[in-house]
């Protein structure tokens, strides 16, 4: 008798262990192919900004030591190669930074890459900024925040349709 409940205990205790085991490794093959399913930045995007910063050229306004910041432009999303998650990101903003107009525009360009959460982020090292971008609308928006010290600025862009865009030509339309 001795021998059979010890073989129940045993045999029970295995039982646990596995199950143990199945919903951790359940979580981690879905989480391994939700950013695969996630749509990627891809094209033009318009987009609006608004924002505070406590930086600033002279004359211009603050609130609190932090100077009202607002702008205008495009974003433009190049993989480096089809269906990538990984690329390019090349702005063009028409800044207004606490009631004086910076000029010229911005414009530059920086290596965007898609994080273990499936969100993305666009570097630009020349002015010290993180972008970190969400994507939604099956990529045909992008909610971003501005993630650089002394900023505070976020807003969403809006992906821009062009003629010579077809479905065919990207990931995501």
């Amino acid at each position: 008798m001795n021998k059979i409940i010890f073989a129940a205990v045993v045999l029970s205790g295995l039982l646990v262990s596995m199950l143990a085991f199945l919903p951790t490794k359940m979580v981690v093959a879905h989480a391994e192919n939700a950013c695969s399913e996630a749509p990627k930045p891809f094209g033009t995007y318009g987009l609006a900004v608004e924002g505070f910063n406590n930086g600033g050229q002279s004359g211009s306004l603050t609130i609190d030591n932090f100077y009202p910041l607002s702008g205008a432009g495009t974003f433009t999303f190049v993989p480096s190669s089809p269906g990538a998650s990984s690329g390019t990101a090349s702005r063009h903003l028409f800044v207004n930074f606490g009631g004086a107009v910076v000029t010229p525009p911005i414009s530059d360009t920086g290596p965007y890459f898609q994080n273990p959460d499936c969100t993305y982020s666009a570097t630009f090292t020349d002015v010290g900024e993180v972008w970190n971008l969400i994507t939604v609308e099956d990529g045909k928006q992008v909610k971003f925040f501005v993630n650089a010290p002394g900023s505070v600025v976020a807003g969403t862009m809006v992906r821009q349709r062009s003629l010579s865009l077809r479905e065919e030509d990207g990931p995501d339309r």
